[in-house]
C-alpha cells in the first residue's frame, strides 16, 4: 500500500509535464478464470502525451469464491492517441475517435477470505500478493467523459480479466463553452 501512495504522489506531481489532463472514475472488473465480479475506481494521470499512469483500486466482493482487494498502477503506452497538436507542445481532444493502448503494472492482492487449510489450486497463493499484468485497451468518448475497455492478463497465475468504466475529466468540464480569446479592450 505505501508503495501505491509513493506512486499516486509522484504521478501527480509529474501531471505538469503532460498533455492530457488528468481524470478519474468507477469501473467494473471481472476475472474470467475465476468468474468473479468485482468494483473499482481509477485515475489517469498522463505523463505526457504517449504515457500514462493508472493507479487503481478494485474489491471482489464475498459472494464470488474469493473475497478480494487489489491496489496497484499500471503504465500505460498509446498506439493510437486521440490527441492531435493545436500548437508547440499544445494538444486537444478528439470527441468520439477510439484511441488504443497497451498497458503493463503491477497489484498488490490482499485475499480476505485466505484460509491456507483450504487447498488452492495457485500453490504460491497467500494471504498478500503481488501480481505483475499486461494488456491492451480502449477509450473513447469526449472531452469530459470517456468510456475505457481492457482486456488484462495475470502473468504469474494465468488469470485473465476484463474491466470497463467511466473516466470524467474534471479539468474539462469548467469553461468547455467558454472562448479562450482574449477580452478586446475599448
Amino acid at each position: 500500500m505505501r508503495l501505491f501512495l509513493v506512486l499516486l504522489f509522484f504521478s501527480v506531481f509529474t501531471t505538469s509535464f503532460a498533455q492530457e489532463k488528468w481524470a478519474l472514475g468507477p469501473m467494473v472488473s471481472y476475472n474470467f478464470a475465476l468468474k468473479s465480479t468485482g468494483v473499482g475506481f481509477r485515475t489517469t494521470i498522463p505523463l505526457n502525451n504517449k504515457f500514462i499512469l493508472n493507479p487503481q483500486v478494485k474489491y471482489f466482493p464475498n459472494f464470488n469464491t474469493l473475497e478480494e482487494v487489489f491496489a496497484g498502477v499500471n503504465l500505460q503506452y498509446m498506439l493510437v492517441s486521440t490527441e492531435k497538436e493545436r500548437s508547440y507542445k499544445r494538444f486537444e481532444h478528439i470527441n468520439g475517435k477510439p484511441s488504443l493502448y497497451l498497458t503493463a503494472g503491477v497489484d498488490y492482492n490482499n485475499w480476505l477470505n485466505y484460509d491456507p487449510a483450504t487447498p488452492s489450486v495457485k500453490t504460491n497463493a497467500t494471504a498478500n500478493n503481488v501480481l505483475p499484468n499486461v494488456g491492451i485497451g480502449s477509450v473513447v468518448g469526449g472531452s469530459v467523459v470517456r468510456l475505457f475497455a481492457e482486456a488484462r492478463y495475470n502473468i504469474l497465475w494465468n488469470e485473465s480479466f476484463g474491466e470497463f468504466g467511466i473516466m470524467i475529466y474534471p479539468a474539462n468540464i469548467r469553461g468547455r463553452n467558454k472562448s479562450l480569446s482574449c477580452p478586446s479592450v475599448k
